[in-house]
């Protein structure tokens, strides 16, 4: 059965790109969308999201320095968000993973709530966040009400919905009006997309469409969305972390290689943090101000303006 494209709606399975890791990936022949073909059953995904999903993380013996890796790359971001929205509001992160993030937002007064389909995961994070606060459901699964939230990011995860358009309209109604949607991706336009082609560390099985920043920025557009900000996305990384997440990855020349490293290497130096390009972008979008309805938390989302200039996204 053919599919409809969520971003410019054109039916059909596009043109066959490439095929790596034994997923084929096309193009629609519309807009150029990257997306795998066909798309795995339900049950097939769900079997990826199993207790050893996050067992490239480093698993206990590097709990503590991953932890303080991920919330190190996560500050950033949240000193971006928090120029829009100092108020410190309600906030939905989508695919919370072990809950770094959610700890760091609890840590700095936020009101946060965790969606995880991984069920290791969210009792993992459970002695860093709290009972309650992590829920094991999809986005699709969870029966939150409509504008509960100010915020709602999504890191590394959008790429994992088998129905993105869909996702963004429940989104949409999630937050209040003139709430922010946050985003991380990979970016299909990057340098390393290019220069790595099939070999590419974001071709993985569980990662479904490849957006690029204008099409993303199209598709949110469509679904009440303007953007308000945008740009390539570093990730600060322990060496242990990027050996092992290499190693998973099974990229041809390079996962022997960093096996034997993160085996070898004392444990003192594979600590040692490092801030990379990631082949990513991130957007933060406000929802339409007159968009949506319902009451949620009493904060508005200040230091708009509307006629602030969309942003140019180069490849990196």
């Amino acid at each position: 059965m053919s599919r409809c494209c969520p971003v410019c709606s054109v039916a059909g399975d596009g043109t066959h790109l490439l095929t790596t890791r034994g997923t084929a990936v096309h193009a629609c022949s519309g807009c150029g969308l990257e997306f795998v073909h066909p798309l795995p059953e339900a049950a097939a995904l769900e079997a990826l999201y199993q207790a050893d999903y996050y067992a490239a993380w480093g698993g206990d013996a590097w709990e503590s320095v991953v932890r303080k890796q991920k919330k190190a790359y996560f500050r950033p971001h949240l000193e971006r968000i928090q120029r829009i929205f100092p108020q410190k509001g309600c906030l939905l992160d989508v695919g919370a993973a072990r809950g770094e993030w959610v700890e760091l937002l609890l840590s700095e007064g936020w009101k946060a709530t965790g969606l995880e389909r991984s069920a290791d995961a969210v009792q993992a994070a459970q002695p860093y966040v709290g009972p309650g606060t992590m829920l094991h459901a999809t986005l699709e699964e969870s029966l939150l009400p409509p504008a509960s939230f100010h915020v709602i990011t999504l890191f590394d995860l959008l790429e994992h919905v088998p129905h993105p358009g869909a996702a963004l309209d429940q989104l949409h109604d999630l937050l209040t009006p003139g709430g922010l949607l946050y985003l991380v991706t990979p970016d299909a336009d990057s340098f390393s997309r290019r220069w790595m082609g099939s070999q590419w560390w974001h071709f993985k099985r569980e990662h479904l469409y490849y957006f690029t920043p204008e099409l993303l920025t199209r598709l949110l557009e469509q679904k009440g969305f303007r953007i308000l900000d945008g740009g390539h996305n570093w990730k600060t990384l322990s060496l242990a972390y990027l050996l092992r997440q290499l190693t998973a990855f099974e990229i041809r020349w390079l996962s022997g290689m960093t096996g034997v490293a993160a085996r070898l290497l004392p444990r003192f130096i594979q600590s040692l943090r490092l801030t990379l390009p990631s082949g990513e972008f991130f957007l933060l979008a406000i929802k339409h101000p007159a968009a949506g309805s319902g009451s949620g938390c009493s904060a508005e989302p200040s230091h708009l303006s509307a006629d602030r200039e969309q942003p140019s996204i180069g490849p990196v």
